[in-house]
């Protein structure tokens, strides 16, 4: 709808959301792996799209890696689904999840300890 069809009729249409786009950014991004000085361990960030992905996270949790989700571009659905999985599977493990942000989590094994300075 138009402007002016908006002024004429008096409806002011609804917003839809935009689909954000995959930028060779966010790809990069999605499999870099960064590296902690300290105690020598890895911590993958992944975008978990379907439930397939968590394999990767509970091998690296069970390796002795960290893992940071980014939630923000899965399905609501699949996003509950992942982290009912993820929680069990750090609970088995002697895990720890922390929420970074609203859709980020920090999932952690057992020997890596979460020190929270802010």
């Amino acid at each position: 709808m138009s402007y002016i069809n908006t002024l004429k009729s008096g409806e002011i249409p609804a917003k839809t959301a935009k689909k954000r786009k995959q930028t060779p950014y966010d790809e990069y991004m999605a499999k870099k792996v960064l590296k902690v000085k300290d105690g020598g361990k890895d911590v993958a960030i992944i975008q978990p799209k379907s439930f397939d992905d968590v394999q990767k996270i509970i091998d690296g949790l069970k390796d002795g890696h960290g893992a940071i989700a980014d939630f923000s571009i899965s399905p609501p659905e699949i996003s509950q689904r992942i982290l009912d999985f993820l929680s069990g599977a750090a609970y088995g493990l002697d895990g720890k999840i922390e929420c970074i942000d609203k859709k980020i989590l920090l999932i952690t094994p057992k020997d890596i300890q979460i020190v929270n300075k802010l």
